[in-house]
């Protein structure tokens, strides 16, 4: 078995961390490449009210914050596990 690429979509979280874990293992066993995926939805709904007084420009900016700090977390990550 072969893999030329493994595509992971990460998120943060510590489900996506094990499946970091085991695509890592992958790649080390059968060689290969990671690529890390995250996405963001530039048209979520934000709901209504007070409590989501913030527009468009304002979430784009947070949602790509915290895309690049899932994708370096989880890089970081893949680098420092042992498989």
């Amino acid at each position: 078995m072969s893999f030329k690429n493994i595509l992971l979509p990460v998120d943060g979280s510590a489900t996506a961390l094990q499946a970091a874990n085991q695509a890592v293992e992958l790649v080390k066993a059968f060689g290969g490449s990671l690529t890390l995926v995250c996405v963001v939805d530039s048209y979520p709904f934000t709901g209504v009210g007070a409590d989501f007084a913030y527009g468009q420009v304002e979430y784009l900016a947070a949602a790509n914050a915290n895309a690049k700090a899932c994708l370096l977390y989880t890089s970081d990550a893949a680098d420092d596990m042992q498989c």
